[in-house]
């Protein structure tokens, strides 16, 4: 158990917390004030907890890359550039784990992903980070339909998260009658 003297009195819970400035740069007070918010929090934890389950369940292995290069790579955008004491020499955060994992399929794994952190050094704003999670997963031997039932099961997974938590607000996509194929050339 932590017990702490509050320095700051919390915002009134009346109008609660209206600071937009207030609730990016001091992200525990808005999580105390604002049930939906802590909602968000425990949605991302359980989501990549039953995705990782979901995953692990069809074979796929779990992989961490490295978060420093000595090149960029991944996407096209613009690295963040670090520099490493000890080696002397400039090292770049990942854009993205592409390279990594394709690596690995190559030398022989059928299946990898990671939930990986990446950095790109772009814009920002409230809906875009320059840091960020994201998912990257490759399979040998797979083809378009099995990509296609992979995101049934993950938009399954989602809504099933959402339900759960009992979060309002939220539009989940559904799949009337299971899976559907469209053929977008005959």
């Amino acid at each position: 158990t932590f017990l702490g003297k509050a320095l700051k009195p919390l915002p009134e819970k009346f109008h609660g917390l209206e600071d937009q400035e207030l609730i990016y740069r001091e992200r525990y007070v808005d999580l105390i004030m604002n049930e939906e918010e802590k909602k968000k929090f425990l949605f991302r934890s359980a989501f990549i907890r039953e995705l990782r389950n979901y995953l692990n369940e069809q074979g796929y292995i779990e992989i961490e890359t490295p978060i420093l290069n000595n090149k960029p790579s991944g996407a096209t955008a613009k690295p963040f550039v670090t520099h490493h004491n000890a080696l002397d020499i400039d090292l770049y955060l990942r854009i993205a784990p592409e390279t990594y994992l394709k690596t690995a399929i190559v030398a022989g794994f059928t299946k990898v992903f990671e939930i990986a952190r990446c950095f790109r050094n772009e814009g920002m704003d409230t809906t875009h980070l320059q840091d960020f999670t994201m998912i990257e997963g490759y399979g040998a031997y797979l083809n378009y339909k099995d990509i296609y039932y992979l995101y049934c099961d993950v938009g399954y997974i989602s809504a099933d998260v959402c339900k759960r938590l009992r979060m309002q607000g939220y539009h989940v996509f559904s799949i009337i009658g299971g899976y559907q194929n469209y053929l977008l050339i005959d």
